[in-house]
């Protein structure tokens, strides 16, 4: 069985390799954190070198003249992973492992060819179970590489500090790394099963990025009680919270030094409640628990459609 996996692995990634996705999505998904970090970067330099230039009469902003080592405390090599990855995930990254989803179980239903793999039936479940693992390599594959190359990029990077091989020994940050990597298995599962159940990737892609998007937007505007406790379970917002409860300073919250020129803000971490913008955080372990449900969930779906689906 162990053997059939792998060759079913290998066949999907044969098939894969030769679509333009395989490669936009990584690199696509490495630009959406590399450009504000270059933005970010070149802000503290002037902020440093006080060579920042206002309108007349403008306050200087924050950290003006600081110490490059506190105005790129998220560019060390201890943090960085842990702001890149989370910078991908809390913003138009989603999308991207959403088309993922959907484009990988896609073809075989368009082209018929989980009719033919439905005609070996005893194979048909490895072939289902490659085919998700298969899914499963590639997503991990494309965080780690944003990571990377994020971290690669600071190499480059003059007057960067703390770049220190030490600092990826921290279990703090390989647990972060776990956690990206169940957001975005989340999403692309969520895509994949609504493409194995509607038959049709382009439903698939509406349908998944309008119930994020009608997810934020209920909970950026709801106000009832029933609206606040979907603000703290829904899928999105688990993930939301999860993204800002990875931040061990929750630099997110009115606290934070405004000097930290670069941090990935989840934008959506709090609701309005009796009039007031009120975080809806729940516990970390819980909000783990709440995205491990949501994750299997969708494999399932997953799995017992695709093997549904060729049974037709």
């Amino acid at each position: 069985m162990f053997q059939d996996v792998l060759r079913i692995i290998k066949a999907e990634y044969m098939r894969v390799r030769h679509r333009m996705f395989f490669y936009i999505v990584p690199l696509t998904a490495l630009l959406f954190v590399i450009l504000p970090i270059l933005r970010a970067y070149h802000f503290a330099i002037t902020l440093h070198t006080r060579s920042w230039v206002g309108y007349p009469g403008s306050l200087p902003p924050p950290g003006l003249g600081e110490d490059l080592s506190t105005l790129l405390y998220w560019f060390k090599w201890g943090n960085l992973p842990t702001a890149s990855g989370a910078g991908l995930l809390a913003g138009l990254g989603i999308v991207l492992f959403l088309y993922v989803g959907a484009v990988w179980f896609g073809d075989d239903l368009s082209c018929g060819a989980i009719k033919q793999s439905a005609i070996l039936r005893v194979k048909f479940r490895h072939i289902t179970w490659g085919k998700v693992l298969a899914l499963m390599l590639y997503t991990a594959g494309t965080i780690i590489f944003v990571v990377a190359g994020a971290v690669l990029m600071t190499v480059f990077l003059p007057e960067v500090p703390g770049r220190e091989l030490r600092s990826f020994l921290h279990l703090t940050l390989w647990r972060n790394l776990f956690l990206y990597i169940a957001m975005a298995f989340l999403w692309t599962f969520f895509a994949a099963a609504i493409t194995v159940m509607t038959r049709s990737m382009p439903t698939s892609m509406a349908a998944s990025t309008l119930w994020v998007m009608a997810e934020r937007e209920l909970l950026e505007n709801g106000q009832s009680g029933w609206q606040l406790f979907m603000a703290k379970v829904t899928p999105w917002s688990t993930c939301q919270s999860l993204l800002a409860s990875v931040y061990d300073r929750f630099s997110w919250m009115e606290n934070a030094p405004n000097w930290i020129t670069w941090v990935t803000t989840p934008p959506y971490t709090k609701t309005l409640e009796n009039g007031d913008m009120t975080p809806y955080l729940l516990s970390f372990s819980l909000l783990l628990i709440l995205l491990l449900v949501y994750l299997l969930a969708a494999l399932m779906v997953v799995v017992r459609g695709y093997y549904w689906r060729g049974k037709e």
